[in-house]
C-alpha cells in the first residue's frame, strides 16, 4: 500500500532522523458510520499521532523522507474536491477529507520520497 505503515498501535510508527518527515493519514470517526480522513505532514510522527489518538482510530504513515511538505500539498490538492471547508471565522483550511482509507490508498497519486541530502 504505497509503502505506508498502517497501524492501530503507535508502536509501529517510525522515529525519523533530523531533517526528515512523514506524511500521515488518520481515520477519525465523526458519528456512527461516518469517518473523515485527516491528511497531514510532520517531523515527529509518533508525537503528532499521539496527539490525535483521542480522535483517530487507524494511523497511516509514509516512509520518512525530505520532501514531506511537498507530498502533503500534492495529497491535499489531489483530494481537494473531498476537503471540508474551513470553519467560519477560523481562517484556516481544514486538513479533513470526506474519503475512506480504502479510497485513499486505491487512488493515491505516485509520490516521490526523497532521501538524499
Amino acid at each position: 500500500m504505497k509503502n505506508w505503515i498502517i497501524a492501530e498501535n503507535l508502536s509501529k510508527v517510525p522515529m525519523v532522523e533530523k531533517g526528515y518527515g512523514c506524511c500521515y493519514a488518520v481515520k477519525i470517526p465523526i458519528i456512527q458510520g461516518v469517518c473523515l480522513i485527516k491528511i497531514g505532514a510532520t517531523t515527529e510522527p509518533k508525537a503528532r499521532l499521539q496527539n490525535l489518538r483521542k480522535k483517530g482510530t487507524i494511523f497511516c504513515v509514509s516512509p520518512p523522507h525530505l520532501n514531506y511538505w511537498e507530498n502533503e500539498e500534492i495529497l491535499h490538492n489531489y483530494y481537494k474536491q473531498y476537503r471540508l471547508p474551513p470553519r467560519p471565522h477560523k481562517g484556516v483550511q481544514a486538513e479533513l477529507f470526506n474519503i475512506s482509507l480504502v479510497y485513499l490508498f486505491q487512488t493515491m497519486p505516485d509520490l516521490v520520497y526523497e532521501t538524499k541530502k
